[in-house]
């Protein structure tokens, strides 16, 4: 079969192939969770939660795109020892490679991007589940989480 190619973005995808993404959770040392507001502006998911994350860009190692989403979309700046790969999910089309930054960024400190995201709070593990659960993410962030739990439980240490 021949490589993959780069798809433009929208485009259907090929049989056979998948779009990547990363996302990144950001934990304080109380289990506290950060999350962002997703803009009004956003065509999909409009006000819901969600981590930092996004698209792989080709040639892109997901780690990489890890740490460009997160000072992109919250101006946190880590190094990649300072992520955890906690698990990757495949499901219609995308994988999701899921991490978790250990940090104790304050909201007041995040640098909301522009037409992205438009206010930041921070929430406990039961919270963002119950969010995940009732729909109040982002969807495909729900799912993934609700994905994740296993290790996401393990990683925080409860």
């Amino acid at each position: 079969a021949p490589p993959p190619q780069p798809q433009p973005r929208g485009a259907p995808l090929p049989p056979g192939t998948f779009h990547k993404a990363v996302g990144v959770g950001i934990v304080d040392e109380e289990n506290q969770c950060l999350l962002t507001l997703r803009s009004p502006e956003k065509e999909e998911y409009p006000l819901c939660g969600e981590n930092p994350g996004g698209g792989v860009q080709w040639g892109e190692e997901s780690l990489t795109a890890a740490l460009r989403e997160l000072k992109e979309e919250t101006g946190i700046l880590a190094r990649p020892q300072q992520l955890h790969f906690l698990c990757s999910t495949r499901a219609k089309g995308r994988q999701m490679d899921s991490v978790l930054l250990r940090s104790s960024v304050q909201p007041k400190n995040v640098r909301l991007q522009k037409g992205e995201t438009v206010a930041v709070c921070r929430v406990s593990y039961e919270v963002l589940l119950e969010r995940a659960r009732t729909g109040r993410l982002a969807a495909p962030i729900g799912k993934t989480l609700l994905l994740l739990c296993p290790a996401l439980k393990k990683a925080l240490n409860i």
